[in-house]
């Protein structure tokens, strides 16, 4: 055994000797931010180690786990009976680990699937982790308009989409600027063409500003965050890393963004052409309807009511699936009698 894997194997043992003493100290039921800081110090040492190691399994897993601390940190996830599951389950497999390293010098034969299975659980929409997730584990909230950057043009979606194969991996990123901000609009400047120069720029709020438009001084920075979605090739920690260095800066959070979601939000845009052109129909009809009382025209509406009710909305969206209907059985009923 060299002398690389002896050290990672000691850091391991004393890492999850902390990470049990953090475990028993929750378990006796005190939860709090020393207790949650010690735990995703623990997940974020074990993942660059195992990174600088090539233990792409271990590296994995504590990614996630250090994304769903970073969430219960930042005060965007709560802390629950099911992510205690997850930690204990987490605290077992690097138990696992560490005899398999210590045996075999490789954490390649190490199965994942379980824990990877029990983190599905968690609403990790908005987590960077997401990417080491089969999409049938990814969690899609019913209501769809909660989800990030959801009246963005679909066009930008399809640009997403078609550079998936590609290699490219998508990140949705914003900037917050620290209270007092001077010279706000130069600091914007700098960080689009930071982002530029490190990713495709697919879009981002506030619009980046041609060179001239900054030159001449007509970019003005508003507000006190910045948006971009992009798409890069490389690890987006470089990039937030690069962006911390900028002064004025008071966070920066970047979130990868599931192929599931991506055809999820073009679906959705699918279905409201269909609704628009099923409603634009049924005004040509009723126009027609004004001057002749006709069935076949009210049959007519009635299909197209048909038509919307048939999408496949979700199950936030169902009120507009049982009015249109409701509407279409009413209208057939007056041309029945």
């Amino acid at each position: 055994m060299n002398a690389m894997i002896e050290g990672y194997i000691e850091d391991l043992k004393d890492n999850l000797t902390s990470f049990g003493n953090a475990l028993m100290v929750v378990k006796l039921g005190s939860i709090d931010a020393d207790v949650i800081d010690t735990i995703f110090n623990v997940a974020h040492t074990i993942k660059d180690n195992s990174a600088a190691m090539e233990f792409e399994q271990v590296e994995k897993v504590m990614h996630i786990m250090e994304d769903i601390l970073h969430e219960i940190r930042n005060g965007t996830m709560k802390f629950s009976n099911n992510i205690l599951d997850i930690l204990f389950a987490c605290h077992d497999f690097l138990k696992v680990c560490l005899d398999k390293i210590e045996k075999d010098n490789s954490d390649t034969s190490i199965d994942i699937s379980s824990i990877l299975d029990l983190c599905s659980v968690i609403n990790i929409k908005n987590i960077e982790s997401n990417k080491f997730l089969h999409p049938s584990q990814i969690i899609i909230p019913d209501d769809i308009n909660s989800m990030l950057y959801i009246n963005i043009d679909p066009k930008t979606w399809h640009i997403m989409s078609d550079n998936l194969e590609k290699g490219f991996s998508p990140y949705s990123l914003e900037v917050d600027f620290a209270d007092g901000c001077i010279m706000k609009s130069v600091h914007a400047w700098l960080i689009f063409q930071k982002i530029e120069a490190f990713s495709m720029l697919i879009h981002s709020n506030p619009v980046r500003p041609d060179d001239k438009s900054f030159k001449d001084g007509y970019f003005n920075m508003e507000g006190t965050t910045m948006q971009f979605l992009l798409l890069t090739e490389k690890d987006i920690n470089e990039l937030v890393a690069d962006l911390e260095k900028l002064g004025n800066i008071s966070s920066i959070r970047s979130y990868y963004i599931h192929p599931k979601e991506i055809n999820i939000l073009l679906e959705n845009h699918k279905m409201r052409e269909k609704i628009q052109k099923s409603i634009i129909d049924i005004s040509i009809q009723l126009v027609d309807l004004e001057t002749t009382s006709n069935n076949n025209l009210i049959n007519d509406i009635a299909d197209l009511l048909d038509n919307i009710s048939n999408l496949n909305f979700t199950r936030s969206k169902n009120y507009i699936k049982l009015a249109s209907k409701q509407i279409a059985e009413i209208l057939r009923e007056k041309v029945h009698l």
